[in-house]
């Protein structure tokens, strides 16, 4: 289906006219879940406000001058997801995707020198037959390192497709809530605590007013230049 009805979009979304126009650009399928991903479409028209058509906005992205994580996308329906960088070149901006305090979807926006840098959460890593490890990151982005030191749920800084530092997933590590009732929040990390074969790994995370148990798929390792 190329279209959801703007009644009833996914609850991240902030929607303008809700009631004025019937249908919304569904991403497109790609390495983000439904609930975790928007659209070019809908960044432009509402919350950039930079166009009020479909139509506006492939204009926009037809000049070239909006990339999505260092590549230029010309797609109405192309997924931004969150923590993506988008860098409209002729306003000169960037921004990162990111929750609110009311859990839709935002532009926060990021200094130049922080948008050079692709922060990636480690979802999986598999040792292939030439002995390299592949890592895969939650963007559908893979890497393939010599080193064995990188584990699923640490995060990493890319710079032109190389690691530029290793964000472990250990206690005292800064991370961001990517779901569950705390998504958005930033804190520490604490604590992990194992549990059964059919439950999920819980974490303790301090926001800095509360503590705060979560399932562990839901925490994202941060760097120190990530704002919101």
């Amino acid at each position: 289906m190329a279209h959801l009805k703007r009644l009833r979009p996914p609850k991240t979304w902030q929607i303008q006219q809700r009631k004025e126009r019937t249908f919304i650009a569904r991403p497109l399928p790609g390495p983000h879940k439904l609930r975790e991903a928007t659209t070019l479409n809908y960044v432009l028209i509402d919350l950039l406000q930079y166009a009020k058509t479909a139509r506006e906005a492939q204009f926009i992205l037809n000049s070239g001058k909006v990339v999505v994580n260092s590549k230029v996308r010309k797609t109405l329906r192309f997924p931004v997801g969150v923590v993506d960088i988008v860098s409209i070149l002729e306003e000169n901006k960037v921004y990162r995707l990111v929750y609110d305090k009311f859990n839709k979807f935002s532009l926060a926006p990021v200094n130049h020198k922080e948008a050079a840098f692709l922060l990636c959460k480690i979802v999986n890593k598999t040792v292939l037959n030439s002995k390299k490890i592949q890592l895969n990151f939650h963007n559908g982005r893979n890497l393939l390192v010599d080193s064995n030191a990188y584990k699923v749920s640490d995060s990493v800084l890319l710079n032109a497709n190389k690691i530029e530092k290793h964000l472990k997933f250990e206690p005292g590590a800064r991370v961001y809530l990517t779901a569950g009732k705390s998504k958005g929040k930033i804190g520490t990390l604490e604590k992990t605590e194992k549990s059964s074969e059919l439950s999920p790994e819980l974490v303790t995370v301090n926001s800095g007013t509360e503590n705060i148990v979560t399932i562990k798929d839901y925490v994202f390792v941060i760097n120190k230049e990530f704002t919101l």
